[in-house]
């Protein structure tokens, strides 16, 4: 009986033995750092913290938290202190939350994390950072599912977060709670590898309430400097995948580089963008730059690049950017929109639309509704350059103001098509255009150098209508008219109504306030109707209308005061087809021009001119 009893205490012994062991090595769920406290294989209570960011990693368990205790740290940050000898910078492969305690930890570590899938893993790998302060610390990850970054800042790192995806079908990256990254040569990259799996792969971005400042100033190459960069490694062969950007009141201010940069061909983007401010921004300078010959030439603040871009810009303030556009989107299809956006300063006099440019293969739609474009200019378009080259485009803009914007050479305000220029034969247009605007001003455009409408609009066919808007300019000799319209191949409808046109110039040379001309016979039908065109009466140089009679014409209860000409319409006859020469004028008036109608139409197949109810008179009749 003693014996067995000897035997049973023995066992117990041996059993407390072990467990207490087992208990010196297991994972923490939560586990403390601070300056002050020591490394050890028991450390991690908040009694009793480990002093290395390194060690805390080796002491938590697979989804616990460390908790950063900020004291101290402005004069010693963390570093990258590790009890691995041979590792470069600290190592993290499993799922992770590290938070701020007590005041702002900062982390100091120039080799930086790196957040790793191990051989096999199979679970989807999370981290949360919150509230760190990291000076020249960047972080990787490859292979990661989600990262979550709340009230961090990151400071003077070549690259602060780099992401490489590879065999993940899903990745999120929320950025949010007052973040900020200042003077990093670039902020964020992604890198999309080649996947071997069927499924498309998702990416989604977040971020809000973000401050990127002073950025992409230095080092790496041109290409890769600005806030953030998402690219494929093969265009070739990479599968599709739907890439989610969602950014809200964010401020990007006094960086060089874009602020997006997307460029993934096989990709389908969903890309929102609210309150986001983009001001003092500039393209890297060669100067400042390792690449002194870049391939790629960054030259907007939000470029895509993809198989389908869709993009929303809601409350943008885009404003003071030399040699850098604000929107660009080569695509194969686009569809933009914008709302309440303000576009101030814009200037790119070598490349065509300084705050929007947009050109698609197969087809683009743009809406834009109550903004904004004030003092841009462009070497064509202005502020908005639109083309969708033998493809479909749908641009419609409603309640949009347009101020003292500029081109050097054709749409001073707005240019749809690329027409050829001075002996360059690069003219493309879109097969079908349906364009519309309504309530919308454009005052005091201006040509540089040359002269340029303020709208300039080519199209093989479609539909085009002006409604209820406003040209008003004291036009000088470097700029033409208010709207030109030119049909290259089809059939189109252009329809001007309740617009007013004003030229207030006194000194102004030979041009036209509206001119719309065909290359084919039975162009379509041209209707002006309930609107006002007015010239200065002692500058009668102008033609307010000048309409190619290979259109159908229609002039309805339109008024056009003190010009040269107050309708011209001039034509030969179209080769391989016939002539039909369809006009009508009714419940006009036509005041103190010098000429009121001039038609110089040759050889028609047929010819038919009616007017009626209309007034023709020297002078402005006062009642």
């Amino acid at each position: 009986m003693a014996c067995w009893w000897t035997c049973t205490v023995l066992l117990l012994g041996l059993m407390l033995s072990i467990r207490k062991s087992d208990s010196n090595d297991a994972k923490l769920k939560s586990v403390y750092v601070s300056l002050y406290g020591n490394d050890s294989k028991s450390c991690g209570s908040q009694s009793q913290p480990c002093q290395s960011i390194a060690q805390a990693v080796c002491q938590v368990q697979a989804g616990g938290q460390i908790y950063l205790d900020g004291k101290g740290t402005v004069q010693r940050p963390y570093n990258c202190s590790s009890s691995l000898p041979d590792s470069s910078g600290i190592i993290i492969s499993k799922n992770l939350t590290m938070k701020a305690f007590y005041s702002t930890p900062n982390v100091f570590c120039v080799e930086g994390f790196h957040f790793q899938k191990t051989n096999g893993e199979q679970q989807a790998l999370r981290l949360e950072l919150s509230g760190i302060a990291f000076w020249t610390t960047p972080l990787t990850f490859e292979d990661w599912h989600q990262v979550k970054i709340i009230n961090c800042s990151f400071y003077n790192t070549p690259r602060a977060l780099s992401i490489q995806i590879h065999n993940t079908m899903a990745f999120r990256l929320d950025i949010e709670g007052f973040s900020s990254f200042h003077n990093n040569s670039q902020c964020i990259k992604l890198l999309l590898l080649e996947y071997i799996g069927n499924k498309s792969r998702l990416i989604s971005i977040n971020i809000s309430n973000t401050h990127f400042e002073q950025n992409g100033l230095y080092g790496v190459q041109r290409s890769e400097r600005g806030i953030m960069k998402i690219a494929s490694s093969d265009h070739k062969t990479l599968k599709q995948v739907d890439v989610h950007v969602f950014c809200e009141k964010v401020k990007c201010a006094k960086n060089q580089g874009p602020f997006v940069h997307l460029n993934v061909s096989t990709a389908i983007t969903n890309e929102t963008y609210k309150d986001l401010e983009l001001s003092f921004n500039k393209l890297p300078s060669r100067k400042n730059s390792l690449d002194k010959k870049p391939k790629l030439a960054v030259n907007s603040l939000c470029f895509s690049n993809a198989r389908k871009t869709r993009a929303k810009f809601v409350k943008l303030k885009c404003r003071n950017y030399r040699s850098v556009q604000c929107i660009k989107t080569q695509s194969d299809e686009a569809d933009v929109d914008v709302q309440d956006a303000f576009f101030h300063k814009q200037s790119t006099m070598k490349t065509a639309g300084s705050c929007i440019s947009i050109e698609a293969n197969i087809r683009a739609s743009l809406r834009i509704l109550n903004s904004t474009f004030k003092e841009n200019e462009a070497d064509a378009g202005g502020s908005l350059f639109v083309d969708s080259p033998d493809g479909f485009l749908y641009v419609n803009l409603t309640n949009v103001t347009f101020t003292r914007c500029r081109a050097k050479k054709y749409g001073c305000a707005v240019t749809i098509g690329k027409p050829s220029w001075r002996g360059h034969h690069n003219q493309s247009s879109p097969q079908k255009l349906h364009l519309t605007f309504r309530n919308v001003t454009i005052e005091r455009w201006k040509g540089k150098y040359f002269k340029c409408t303020a709208v300039h609009v080519l199209l093989k066919s479609g539909n085009v209508t002006v409604e209820e808007s406003k040209f008003h300019k004291k036009t000088r000799t470097t700029v033409e008219g208010a709207l030109r319209v030119v049909t290259t191949g089809g059939e189109s409808n252009i329809s001007v109504s309740k617009c007013t046109f004003k030229d207030e110039a006194v000194k102004a040379r030979k041009g036209f306030i509206v001119e719309v001309v065909a290359g084919n016979g039975n162009a379509g039908i041209v209707t002006i109707a309930d609107s006002f065109i007015i010239n200065n009466a002692s500058a009668k140089k102008k033609v307010a209308l000048f309409i190619s009679p290979k259109y159908r014409i229609r002039l309805v209860n339109i008024t056009l005061i003190a010009f040269r000409c107050g309708f011209r319409g001039v034509s030969s006859s179209p080769a391989n087809t016939s002539f039909l020469v369809d006009i009508s004028i009714d419940n006009c008036n036509f005041i103190n021009n010098v000429y009121d109608v001039k038609l110089a139409i040759y050889d028609p197949t047929f010819a038919k001119v009616l007017v009626k109810n209309t007034l023709f008179t020297s002078r402005v009749v006062k009642q």
